[in-house]
């Protein structure tokens, strides 16, 4: 018979690929058992090679089974009938199932497709006791157990070689000299990866062995009988006494009573290695935060220094005679500077005519020279008049006092709507506690009894705080108010386990979290129950909050949009206030220890997981009041650094149980996640249209060529009747495979130029680039097409930089200005802009089309640009709209970055000509979208119209006493 070896040297069918080394061990191993009628199953098959080559090697096989994760392998074809495939997760409960109604019991296992140690150490315990008496159980490719991406590493407590490294002290458990079973000294793998690893399971294990990374465990045939008793042959002890004494004794092992380490509930490694790992981790923010302490004094130095000598220059300017002389043209200037502000805010001359008409109609000259005061005074939008008088809109202890503080008549408001409300569930408010600060328990146990909205039940759990004060200070509310409950637990368990306690004690429909410091509006439940009333269906609900500080001051609003996936991934935008249907949280099986620190967010991921987007509700109004203190990471992210690990740890599991091989980033401001591109990334095309201006076109083609790690896109440019010689020649030079140009004589309108261009694109990803963009960094159409290709999104846009280092675009609010305007517009490139979002991805209205990536499809679905109706101007807008519309998501992804010298190219839209075709444009739009314009659900009615900075409203759109929710 042929040896393994030579049957792959001369195999000409399926491919298969093994290591020579680990062929060798296998005929050394499997050569005995050639003629028997064996059943082998492997895991790992890819396509199909090994099950062909061991047909043949084990010519009297009753059954070659292979099982592989890839769905293709389903559909593989053999003309053994012996071999069978099944397709699926080896570890799946449906893929288990289907093994067993193959017989589901094997003289040989190999495990060479599970690699990762979970899957390792889950398809040991699935299938080693499956494995019959006498059989072999083979894992190949154990180095993999020292690499990081396969969850292990070296010295690392779980890797899955490690496990097995176990296993040796199992073998030899009868010498240990402890009392403690094998599968107690394995509950670490068996908690961690759910699997079962009892004494009767590891009783079987007759030997393990390594050969190099392959690592064979054999079955025993039949019942252990351990070591037995010491046979002693011979009677002379000449050299060394005392051995006679041991005949027919059994195995004595020492006592280990002494030990430290036998006293350990699990090996020493798995204590130890954490808080190496936590050091390391430590030192690492330490050597980073004092660069970065550095790095900003020697800026602040730089700059004291500029201030200084700026200073210096102006005191000279000021003191001099033409400074004197020149001070009546300054006015004049600055009338003139004034005049063509008011004109562009209200959007041309005949608006700001019509505006002052009215005015003068409504107030007389007064109210126009009072305006013009203001303008002069705090700049357009500078200011706001509240009752006459002018008002910091950056105030927001001003703007609580006016607009979202109750008073008498809110309440008998809101008392009385209750009375007519249908249904009025039982609101569980769960509060797991640990030493809390007194003042602020109490605070927040206040804030729950002063509800406006009656039908609740506080669930307080204990997590055995060690003050004793706390429990008397529970025990008294538990004995005043029979709507509070309480649990004390007997044990720390963290906020995990604390929250579950409490979430044991829940009777009602709906569970609210707040935690034991912060404290929650009078009339949040009223707003929650408003909203599960207009909203039926809703499952989970989340509000706006600020945040408190240790004297109770209102500071720091998060006014939120409505339901924004991709934002939730970049942030946990849901907790604060989160509410949620109760048997939604029991179904997902409450908290998750192991994610303490952002278990809130774990628990938000899960839920939203199960549910439809139209599930999840938001109400525009500051209900949950978070308390910033030193401990808390209302302060920062860095008062909790271990929580912003855990929720990486718990987005990374969300996001690659839907797109595999994704990778999460934690930024200082959040999170980003970059989404996995298939093996073979799909084409794009990337559409610029031009016309002259060959010094903007060179530069934009040429930092794409040079900029661009995205493997398979090409570059079409459409001439719109250039006739600048320069320009024409750098079109000949510059196409090749990666660049063609095709000529588009029609006038200037941006939407046919790009619309007739992707009629004739076969790619499957299309990007708009305009001519005046420059790319910065090589990840830009990477990012964006991995969110492209997300089933969900229809526009994907980039963050865009004028030349001096500010932002000109980072989203698009819609209403803001009038029809629709840049959102951070005018930051500087390393600001974070309104909560971090102009750093995060996340999903806006609307994207610019001055870099915009869309699967070509999903572009041609809605019917491209609208090149009827806008030519030039909102057409971007108009197109995201449109999407949105479909049900679609627009996705901004800052990290793809570009400069953008703002359509040096083209006129301006205010100028000329074109100025009435932009005020038809403008019409259109007003028209087509009046009710997106009134509220954008990517922005807030909380913040003003009047700006794209995210300032308040003064007073709000949708005020708190008369609208309830979005």
């Amino acid at each position: 018979m042929k040896s393994l070896r030579s049957l792959y040297q001369e195999h000409q069918g399926k491919v298969s690929d093994k290591w020579s080394g680990n062929l060798d061990v296998y005929e050394g191993l499997f050569t005995p058992r050639r003629g028997e009628s064996i059943r082998l199953f492997e895991i790992g098959v890819q396509n199909g090679g090994s099950l062909e080559l061991w047909s043949r090697y084990f010519a009297s096989a009753e059954l070659i089974l292979g099982c592989d994760i890839d769905p293709a392998c389903a559909e593989l074809a053999f003309h053994d009938p012996r071999i069978k495939v099944i397709s699926g997760d080896a570890c799946e409960q449906a893929t288990v199932r289907a093994v067993d109604a193959c017989g589901g019991a094997f003289d040989i296992v190999i495990d060479d497709g599970s690699h990762h140690v979970t899957d390792v150490v889950r398809a040991f315990g699935e299938y080693f006791p499956r494995v019959h008496p006498g059989g072999v159980y083979v894992v190949e490719d154990l180095h993999t157990s020292y690499w990081e991406d396969y969850g292990g590493g070296l010295d690392a407590p779980y890797s899955s070689v490690h496990f097995f490294k176990l296993m040796v002290d199992v073998l030899n458990r009868g010498h240990w000299g402890v009392q403690r079973t094998a599968s107690q000294w394995l509950t670490g793998y068996a908690r961690r990866f759910g699997i079962r690893l009892d004494d009767a399971i590891l009783g079987q294990i007759e030997s393990i062995r390594f050969y190099d990374s392959l690592c064979v465990i054999e079955k025993r045939a039949s019942q252990s009988v351990g070591l037995g008793t010491r046979l002693v042959a011979g009677k002379d002890e000449g050299v060394a006494a005392g051995h006679l004494r041991f005949s027919d004794e059994p195995s004595e092992p020492p006592s280990q009573a002494d030990n430290p380490r036998s006293k350990l509930d699990r090996p020493l490694v798995e204590y130890v290695d954490p808080l190496i790992r936590m050091l390391a981790r430590q030192q690492h923010r330490v050597t980073q935060r004092r660069r970065e302490l550095q790095d900003l004094h020697n800026e602040l130095m730089v700059r004291m220094q500029r201030i200084e000598q700026l200073q210096a220059e102006v005191a000279e300017v000021r003191a001099s005679r033409s400074w004197k002389l020149t001070a009546p043209y300054r006015r004049v200037g600055g009338w003139i500077h004034t005049g063509r502000h008011i004109v562009r805010s209200k959007g041309g001359l005949a608006r700001t005519l019509g505006a002052t008409g009215r005015i003068l109609l409504q107030e007389g000259p007064t109210g126009v020279r009072r305006r013009w005061h203001d303008a002069r005074t705090y700049g357009i939008g500078g200011a706001v008049r509240v009752d006459g008088r002018i008002v910091d809109p950056s105030d927001y202890r001003m703007w609580v006092k006016l607009y979202d503080t109750l008073d008498d008549t809110d309440r008998a408001a809101i008392r009385e709507r209750l009375d007519t409300i249908e249904v009025q569930p039982t609101i569980s408010v769960l509060m797991p506690v640990y030493n809390p600060n007194p003042e602020w328990l109490y605070e927040a146990i206040e804030s729950v009894r002063k509800q406006l909205y009656p039908d609740w039940e506080l669930c307080i759990a204990d997590d055995a705080s060690t003050d004793p004060h706390v429990r008397d200070l529970l025990q008294r509310y538990v004995d005043e108010d029979s709507r509070i409950k309480l649990a004390l637990r007997d044990s720390n368990g963290h906020i995990s386990a604390a929250s579950n306690t409490a979430l044991e004690l829940a009777q009602g429909e709906w569970v609210v979290l707040l935690d034991q410091d912060d404290v929650l509006a009078e009339d949040a439940l009223y707003h929650l129950v408003a909203s599960i009333n207009e909203f039926p269906e809703a499952r989970m609900i989340y509000s706006d909050e600020d945040k408190i500080d240790e004297d109770g001051q209102r500071f720091g609003p998060y006014f939120k949009t409505d339901w924004n996936p991709y934002l939730f991934l970049s942030q946990n935008m849901f907790s604060h206030l989160g509410a949620y249907q109760r048997d939604l949280v029991v179904t997902q099986d409450g908290f998750r220890e192991g994610y303490e620190g952002a278990q809130d967010y774990d628990l938000a991921l899960r839920c939203s997981a199960a549910v439809r987007p139209e599930q999840i509700v938001h109400i525009p109004h500051v209900l949950y009041h978070w308390r910033a203190h030193e401990k808390s990471t209302a302060s920062g992210a860095q008062a909790k650094p271990y929580a912003m690990e855990a929720g990486a740890k718990a987005l990374a599991e969300h996001v690659r149980s839907r797109a595999p091989g994704s990778e999460v980033r934690m930024l200082p401001h959040g999170y980003h996640v970059r989404f996995a591109l298939p093996k073979e990334p799909p084409a794009a095309t990337l559409v610029i249209p031009t016309r002259n201006r060959v010094d903007l076109l060179r530069r934009c083609v040429e930092s794409i060529l040079a900029r661009t790690d995205y493997p398979n896109y090409q570059i079409l440019i459409v001439d719109n009747g250039s006739d600048d010689p320069a320009t024409l020649d750098y079109l000949s030079e510059v196409e090749s495979s990666r660049v063609r140009v095709v000529r588009d004589e029609g006038p200037f309108n941006f939407s046919a130029i790009n619309n007739r261009a992707i009629e004739h694109i076969e790619s499957p990803i299309v990007g708009l680039i305009n001519n005046d963009t420059e790319v910065r960094h090589p990840n830009w159409l990477t990012d964006m097409v991995g969110y492209a290709l997300q089933s969900d999104v229809g526009a994907v846009g980039a963050r865009l930089l004028y030349p001096s280092g500010t932002i000109q675009h980072a989203g698009i609010t819609i209403g803001v200005g009038g029809v629709a305007a840049n959102a951070h517009q005018g930051l500087s490139e390393y600001s974070f802009g309104y909560m971090a979002r102009a750093g995060l991805p996340g999903q806006y209205s609307a994207v610019t089309a001055a870099c915009l990536v869309i699967r070509r499809e999903v572009y041609q679905e809605i019917g491209g640009m609208n090149e009827e109706r806008l030519a030039v101007a909102f057409n971007d807008v108009d197109l995201c709209l449109r999407l949105a519309e479909r049900g679609y998501r627009n996705v901004l992804v800052p990290t793809a970055e570009l400069y953008h010298h703002e359509s040096a190219s083209r006129p301006r839209d205010d100028q000329g000509e074109s100025s009435e075709r932009f005020v038809q444009e403008v019409g259109y739009m007003e028209s087509r979208w009046k009710e997106w314009i009134q509220m954008d659900p990517m922005y807030n009615p909380n913040f003003s119209l009047e700006t794209a900075s995210f300032s308040l409203s003064w007073p709000p759109r949708k005020p708190r006493n008369t609208a309830v929710v979005s």
